[in-house]
């Protein structure tokens, strides 16, 4: 007999949302799609065959769809099922084991009850078999897919009680790793590490310990900074002013660390993106009256070589997030002709042009495929959603051309011959925007995008201080576009 499997994982968004640096942002992303992943190749090694999505890609969804073709009884059911679901409680063990490393033996001897609480319990995974009677496979999925909804509402979970200073980036588990010495003085119970990933009296839980750390085999970091999105085009139209710059703060630190500390007493301070904007070479941030004066120094030539080139020192950037429109009632086949007969191979067509148009979304954005002009950063582009960062400059552009290619790659193919789609219906997308300075809390930033695509077709400024708030029709905006 053929049975289907639906398999989801939880949380997703929150879970990616708390992020301080866009580091995090891209890591809790990459974190939930490798999870994703493990269970995708466990549903293969069993013996199913996925239905959705058609490919593992570094960007999953938290949802898989598989079908299985043996007798089982209801108990051996039930343990292939724990059996796939644990492919994510053992790849989350390899992250732990690759924290413990970077923690230390000794340190994390102090913490090592605690994290591995804050982890056991953390993810929650739910899973259905439903077997496909009368080879009705429309029935089959809906079925799936209701019982999946009542195993989550259903779901139970475990309280643990906790006292003490909380995560820095999530605010709610207690903090257990802080960065360098001497330990705040709330901070009791926790161990300490030297690392420029972790800022001055931040303190990270074990999942976001992790999260920040994550893929721990990186020897430099592995997203842009919000300021290197906002001064994207300059970097890339004098990239030579940019690195001589960074670079004044490495050649010059052996030779000059040593007078630093001689005649000042301060440590040589290492290079921070955010230093491109000469509001933030203080004395506060670079304590080192000599090394100050180097910088402000360098700087000057930064400067010059932008105003030949007629380039600025652009504070702002963007977050692109979109989502298409009644994915549940597509999936469902609700607008396909012959749902009984035809759903199955409607999913996989659905999901194969899905994958296609994630893979060509985040190259276009991140200048990898035909058109090789960085325009941003890809957080995750999983096809019927995307989320990234884009530079000012190329937004709209980036906007209109994504939005084509959507229905050129994905609504226009739909129905392509053997799939009838009822009253013409086009499957679209809404698209929240939230414009930020690069010093806003990225957080805010996040739920300003988010609250504008459940607006439907948006568009939003952040200023310090300060909101405005736009709405846009596709086809008007892409008039005025025009």
């Amino acid at each position: 007999m053929t049975h289907l499997f639906l398999f989801t994982l939880t949380p997703v968004q929150s879970f990616i949302s708390q992020a301080r640096k866009t580091q995090d942002l891209w890591a809790g992303s990459r974190m939930l799609s490798a999870f994703v992943g493990k269970v995708y190749e466990a549903i293969t090694r069993e013996g199913g065959t996925i239905i959705f999505p058609s490919k593992i890609s570094k960007s999953m969804p938290n949802r898989l769809l598989a079908f299985f073709s043996f007798s089982k009884t209801d108990q051996e059911l039930k343990d292939l099922g724990k059996k796939i679901a644990k492919s994510v409680a053992d790849e989350l063990e390899v992250l732990r084991l690759k924290a413990e490393t970077k923690i230390g033996t000794t340190e994390y001897a102090k913490i090592k009850t605690a994290f591995e609480a804050q982890l056991k319990d953390y993810f929650s995974t739910f899973w259905v078999f439903v077997p496909v009677e009368n080879n009705n496979y429309a029935a089959a999925y809906d079925n799936a897919d209701r019982l999946l909804g009542a195993v989550k509402n259903a779901r139970t979970f475990t309280q643990y009680p906790e006292q003490g200073r909380k995560c820095s980036l999530s605010g709610e588990q207690n903090a257990l790793v802080f960065n360098g010495a001497p330990l705040p003085s709330f901070a009791t119970n926790v161990a300490q590490i030297k690392s420029d990933m972790i800022d001055d009296k931040e303190g990270l839980s074990a999942i976001s310990f992790i999260k920040r750390f994550y893929p721990f085999d990186s020897k430099k970091k592995s997203f842009d900074s919000t300021t290197d999105i906002a001064l994207l085009k300059s970097i890339q139209e004098a990239p030579k002013a940019f690195q001589d710059f960074e670079d004044i703060f490495d050649i010059l630190k052996a030779a000059e660390q040593e007078k630093c500390l001689k005649l000042e007493g301060k440590d040589w301070t290492q290079f921070n993106e955010q230093f491109f904007y000469d509001e933030n070479l203080t004395s506060k941030n670079i304590p080192c009256k000599q090394q100050l004066e180097i910088a402000q120094k360098a700087h000057k030539k930064l400067r010059d070589a932008l105003r030949e080139k007629g380039l600025k020192f652009t504070k702002y950037y963007a977050i692109l997030l979109f989502d298409a429109d009644s994915m549940g009632a597509w999936l469902s086949g609700e607008y396909l002709s012959d749902r009984e007969n035809k759903l199955r191979d409607f999913h996989k067509h659905l999901s194969g042009l899905l994958s296609s148009f994630a893979d060509y979304a985040k190259n276009y954005v991140d200048g990898l495929g035909a058109d090789t002009t960085k325009k941003g950063r890809t957080v995750y582009a999983g096809g019927d959603d995307y989320l990234g960062f884009v530079n000012l400059h190329y937004l709209f552009e980036v906007m209109k051309h994504l939005r084509e290619q959507f229905k050129a790659q994905v609504s226009d193919k739909i129905s392509d011959g053997r799939f009838q789609i009822t009253d013409n219906k086009e499957m679209t997308f809404s698209a929240g925007i939230a414009i930020a300075h690069y010093k806003t809390p990225l957080t805010e930033v996040l739920n300003w995008a988010r609250r504008m695509e459940k607006e439907a077709k948006d568009e939003a400024v952040l200023k310090e201080g300060s909101f405005f708030l736009s709405v846009f029709k596709w086809y008007l905006m892409l008039q005025k576009m025009n």
